[in-house]
């Protein structure tokens, strides 16, 4: 009978004999994974040598002072240069500290899909989209240390735009490009403008179009005239220093009568909106003019001279207010009797004497003229106070840093016209507001 420690000895035997025996090579690269001698070496990489008993192809790569670098399978490695070399399924490389490096997937001799970069900390750095031919195909996005995006280039077929879009907290700071650094601005339709309703009011406005967020808000005033008032406001997101000038804005009014069939002759779908969906615009019947927007200057031309001439009517009034405080007139009445004889023997009679009485109060006159000194003055404050407020408030020309914000308003004519198109030039870019509720 074998003892048994013999049967457990064979058995291991057989076992090891079962195994398929796995072949290893070695192969050494630089820094830029090109193949070199070990003494000069940054990397290696152990792979396994495909044989009748164990066809895997698979290796793992190493920095020279040991740390795993890399793994992934292979179809073929060329020991002289890597980029060469041709992997399958999910190759994953490595930061000396374990952490994920890269990630992307290969098929046919390609990466395909989706490759990400990663920061140390485990926050993605660049996210590739790549094509059946492994070629960048739409977005890339690059993102910062802390995960906030901050560029997007985007690629058809290989071939990436000329531009990237970068991005900060803010959002879109617009076009630059990718060989300059230069500023590419892009036409923006009418039809990305936005509304919303706050606190009651309906704002206008256009976000991340070339790093430029710009909303108006619309109301009528009554200010030395009566206006359109269009409240601006500019947050200039770019890395442009802009320099924004009011006096390039424009209006343009559409004055229509309402024809009751939605078919009429004319009919026209960019200007049939919901709150008018029974009714059309018929050219033939629409007048359309500019509407007057009036620049800081013009405005303030005509405000000093209303300011002027209400100054005046006010201290007029006033003097002469004050002029005439200083008196006062009294009224008396005195009636006299008397009798006389004649040849008709006695006769009776009265006779009414009216005073009037003027005298002045040096007193009072003091006091009226302290008044109306007062009540001009306080007058000439509130007219100072609306030219500190226009000076203050109404946009004129202004240079905005990257990252700063302008606001203000402007005043248009109060023509009535049933709907206003509204054109603010911004960095050299046409932003176009449609406005149909006009305040009354």
């Amino acid at each position: 009978m074998k003892h048994p420690l013999f049967i457990l000895f064979a058995l291991a035997a057989l076992v090891s004999f079962a195994q398929p025996k796995e072949r290893l090579d070695t192969v050494y690269y630089d820094s830029n994974w090109k193949g070199c001698s070990p003494t000069f070496a940054t990397y290696y990489r152990v792979m396994t040598i495909p044989t009748d008993d164990n066809p895997r192809k698979q290796f793992r790569d190493y920095f020279i002072t040991g740390e795993i670098q890399g793994e992934a399978n292979y179809i073929s490695i060329n020991q002289d240069d890597d980029s060469k070399s041709i992997f399958d399924g999910e190759v994953v490389s490595y930061y000396k500290s374990g952490k994920i490096e890269k990630k992307s997937t290969w098929s046919n001799g390609h990466q395909v899909g989706d490759a990400f970069s990663y920061y140390e900390n485990g926050k993605v750095q660049l996210h590739t989209s790549l094509n059946d031919k492994g070629q960048p195909d739409g977005e890339s996005s690059f993102f910062d240390e802390d995960g906030n995006l901050t560029a997007i280039l985007m690629a058809h077929d290989g071939i990436p735009n000329t531009y990237l879009t970068a991005y900060n907290y803010m959002g879109s700071m617009g076009r630059y490009d990718v060989n300059t650094g230069a500023f590419v601005p892009e036409p923006v339709p009418v039809s990305s403008m936005k509304t919303k309703i706050v606190k009651g009011e309906k704002i206008y406005y256009y976000d991340d179009k070339n790093g430029i967020y710009l909303s108006i808000l619309v109301d009528a005033v009554k200010n030395y005239g009566k206006y359109y008032r269009i409240g601006i406001s500019i947050y200039n997101n770019t890395n442009e220093t802009i320099i924004f000038d009011p006096a390039q804005i424009t209006a343009n009014g559409r004055f229509f009568k309402k024809s009751k069939k939605k078919n009429d002759v004319g009919y026209d779908e960019i200007y049939a909106d919901n709150d008018e969906a029974n009714y059309t615009y018929n050219p033939s019947i629409v007048k359309t003019k500019d509407i007057r927007v009036w620049t800081y200057d013009d405005y303030a031309k005509k405000v000093h001279r209303r300011q002027q001439w209400d100054a005046a009517l006010v201290a007029f009034g006033e003097g002469l207010a004050a002029g005439s405080a200083g008196y006062s007139t009294s009224y008396s009445t005195s009636t006299t009797y008397g009798s006389a004889y004649g040849s008709s023997g006695y006769a009776y009679g009265s006779a009414t004497t009216h005073t009037t009485t003027r005298t002045y109060d040096a007193t009072a006159a003091a006091i009226a003229n302290e008044r109306a000194a007062y009540n001009i003055a306080t007058y000439s404050a509130s007219l100072e106070a609306d030219t500190q407020a226009i000076n203050e408030n109404y946009l004129q020309v202004t240079t905005l840093d990257p990252q700063t914000e302008t606001a203000g308003y402007i005043l248009l004519n109060k023509d009535k016209p049933n709907i206003i198109d509204l054109t603010i030039p911004v960095n050299g870019v046409a932003y176009h507001f449609h406005l149909t509720e006009i305040p009354k």
